[in-house]
């Protein structure tokens, strides 16, 4: 979830949320996945491809009904709580992640969503996260959802192209000079397809 939330970038939306070391941020991730409180972070949203018993790559599908960005917001403030955030530091932090949203894109009803989709770089180039796409938009067509979308940061055009070759299309972006300044990007592109 952290290489996928930083793309191609230094900095992602953890980044700005958690200030301190990458454990740290792994520690809260871990968290979320395990959490009581399903979201598009918990870890049964997750396929994963493993070379020789590793994890290579992953990534997760979702229903933005059920555990989209409402669900993640409830699966933050369970594990902060359970960390021992106070008051101040959790509204530190949202104000920190705040340029963030100026960009999310938004989760339309019925739409199977797809994110957070890394692979390590020792296992790029060999097909994994096209793998791994298919089988999570094979996922969502089991599921009932008739269209599906993805996002890539403006810029992200390896990502961009690959997503295009698997059948989406441009629906919309989003520029926010708030976003460009808290992450070095100027947005988020919103991209679709039929399933």
């Amino acid at each position: 979830m952290l290489a996928a939330a930083r793309s191609h970038l230094s900095r992602g939306v953890w980044d700005l949320l958690l200030e301190g070391p990458d454990d740290r941020r792994l520690d809260f991730l871990e968290g979320l996945a395990s959490s009581d409180i399903a979201s598009f972070c918990h870890y049964s949203s997750f396929l994963v491809a493993e070379v020789e018993s590793t994890p290579a790559a992953a990534l997760c599908g979702y229903d933005a009904d059920k555990d989209g960005t409402a669900a993640l917001t409830l699966a933050v403030a369970s594990v902060a709580a359970k960390i021992g955030w106070r008051d101040a530091e959790r509204d530190a932090a949202a104000a920190r992640v705040a340029p963030f949203f100026t960009c999310a894109p938004e989760e339309p009803p019925h739409t199977w969503i797809i994110e957070n989709v890394a692979t390590s770089p020792e296992h790029r180039g060999r097909g994994l996260a096209r793998s791994l796409l298919q089988a999570i938009l094979g996922l969502g067509r089991e599921r009932g959802y008739r269209k599906a979308q993805i996002a890539v940061f403006i810029g992200n055009d390896p990502a961009l192209r690959a997503y295009l070759q698997a059948g989406f299309a441009f629906a919309d972006e989003k520029r926010h000079p708030e976003f460009q300044a808290a992450l070095g990007c100027p947005g988020i592109t919103r991209l679709l397809r039929d399933l």
